[in-house]
């Protein structure tokens, strides 16, 4: 199943006060016909249209010594990439008290009916509020704002008037899967580090 002419991958970006990145990538497909006459100014709509879209779930998640930092697009159009970056809503989290070490994160599986391990993942969500944690798990506040991610990065997202799904990237396929179940783990995970080494947006 090769890539689709026109698709969407998207970065969510957030870190913490000593400069720590956390990204999130996320994959669009249309589920129509789409037209797309000026693909730079659709790369700008769509990074505004997911920043502001993901901006109350991501304040709503981090601790106060992190920050929402924004979206960028990459739109795939007929062979050409166009980039796309919002901060519109950008600034610190609301979650009173600090946050766990950065190798922590919550966890959000999702899965296709592709089989084998090409057809499942994750995403690591980083910026863990110690405040919703109680020995390696998540209160049941910390798994409903989980949730709230977990519903948002499931979401179809209207762009132009047409609507795009997310999808499940296989990089050993080089395909698009769509996604056809999802679950927030209370259990928390790690991830490597990815330290700042430039601004993100």
């Amino acid at each position: 199943m090769p890539l689709p002419t026109t698709y969407i991958n998207a970065t969510l970006h957030y870190g913490s006060d000593d400069d720590e990145a956390h990204l999130n990538v996320l994959w669009y497909e249309p589920l129509a016909a789409v037209s797309i006459t000026d693909p730079q100014a659709f790369a700008t709509l769509a990074a505004a249209t997911l920043a502001a879209f993901f901006d109350s779930g991501f304040l709503g998640w981090l601790a106060v010594d992190c920050r929402w930092l924004g979206a960028t697009v990459n739109l795939h159009h007929n062979g050409v990439t166009f980039v796309g970056k919002d901060t519109t809503g950008a600034g610190p989290g609301t979650v009173t008290g600090d946050s766990l070490p950065d190798y922590a994160a919550a966890i959000i599986q999702k899965r296709t009916n592709q089989p084998g391990k090409e057809g499942r993942g994750r995403w690591y969500i980083g910026c863990v509020p110690e405040g919703v944690t109680d020995t390696g798990q998540l209160t049941p506040t910390g798994l409903t704002n989980l949730g709230v991610l977990e519903d948002a990065l499931g979401s179809q997202q209207n762009l132009s008037g047409v609507q795009w799904a997310p999808r499940h990237y296989s990089k050993k396929n080089n395909a698009l899967y769509p996604i056809v179940a999802m679950n927030s783990l209370r259990v928390l995970g790690t991830q490597r580090r990815r330290r700042l080494r430039q601004p993100l947006l």
